[in-house]
């Protein structure tokens, strides 16, 4: 989609920027995405059984730490 040049200024939307759009009384309503929001709405959300460090350890195996010469 196509949005002109003079509202992307104006709302200070930038190439791959997410947009949302909802409807309106008179129509669609263009808002740039808050990423941020929905982050902050699921943060802390996640249980986990273990620890990251053990949850990595066990994809990738032990850390291998280089040797001081």
């Amino acid at each position: 989609m196509t949005i002109p040049k003079h509202l992307r200024d104006r709302l200070g939307i930038k190439p791959g920027e997410q947009v949302e759009f909802s409807e309106g009384d008179n129509g669609l309503v263009l808002r740039k995405s808050d990423q941020m929001v929905r982050i902050r709405r699921v943060y802390g959300s996640l249980q986990l059984p273990r620890s990251v460090d053990e949850l990595i350890e066990e994809m990738r195996g032990p850390a291998e730490f280089p040797q001081e010469p």
